[in-house]
């Protein structure tokens, strides 16, 4: 199985660390339309707070994709694992 890298080395300049501890690791992730992030790993599971609006679409190793529409102030959570995305 190839080994995916995480977001921080593949997504720098999309992905800046904001804090990181044992138990969280806080990112602050902004990508203009059209742009993307490729195949990445986040090593934990992860909530995303949204800050504006965002259409988007994650793609996983196995093909399956989801479109995703965030509103401002709202909270999402994923699991672990890996992911594409593009907004």
């Amino acid at each position: 199985m190839e080994q995916i890298q995480d977001v921080l080395k593949v997504a720098a300049k999309a992905y800046k660390l904001l804090m990181e501890n044992k138990k969280v690791r806080v990112l602050d992730i902004r990508l203009k339309p059209g742009e993307k992030a490729p195949m990445h790993n986040h090593p934990s599971g992860h909530v995303v707070y949204v800050m504006n609006n965002a259409k988007f679409k994650l793609t996983f190793p196995d093909g399956k994709i989801v479109n995703l529409i965030l509103r401002p102030d709202r909270l999402c959570g994923w699991k672990r694992g890996r992911m594409k995305l593009k907004i």
